[in-house]
């Protein structure tokens, strides 16, 4: 009877530790309808362009991280908090990305990099299929 009360013990700890978290980023991996409205322009004036994608979002390889591929060829490792925010830190200031999640089956980010008299950037929207 000791030797299961350990066990239990045991196993709730690690659940604890270790099982909130995988949890809360396999809320959403999986396949995604993605609608990318991409924005570019300079000084001399500004086009737009909308691209449908499905890809996906799996697990990131470093901790509290998601890989999300939004076009073809086109992946971003971003980290996700437990409110289903999403960012990534740049070395240089005039590079963003950010998102939320909504529920599990929606989500909006804006990636982009911005300088003077110019830039890009990618608004995101995504449905779980």
């Amino acid at each position: 009877m000791n030797k299961i009360l350990i066990i239990a013990t045991t196993l709730t700890i690690l659940f604890f530790f270790t099982g909130c978290e995988k949890i809360h980023r396999y809320h959403y991996t999986g396949k995604w309808d993605f609608v990318v409205v991409y924005t570019s322009g300079d000084l001399n004036g500004w086009n737009s362009d909308t691209i449908y994608y499905s890809g996906k979002i799996r697990i990131g390889a470093v901790y509290n991280t998601l890989k999300i591929e939004y076009m073809e060829e086109t992946k971003i490792m971003m980290e996700i908090d437990e409110d289903g925010g999403l960012s990534k830190d740049f070395e240089e200031p005039h590079e963003f990305a950010s998102g939320q999640f909504y529920g599990n089956n929606h989500v909006e980010m804006a990636i982009g990099q911005m300088f003077l008299g110019g830039g890009y950037y990618y608004t995101i929207y995504g449905t779980k299929k």
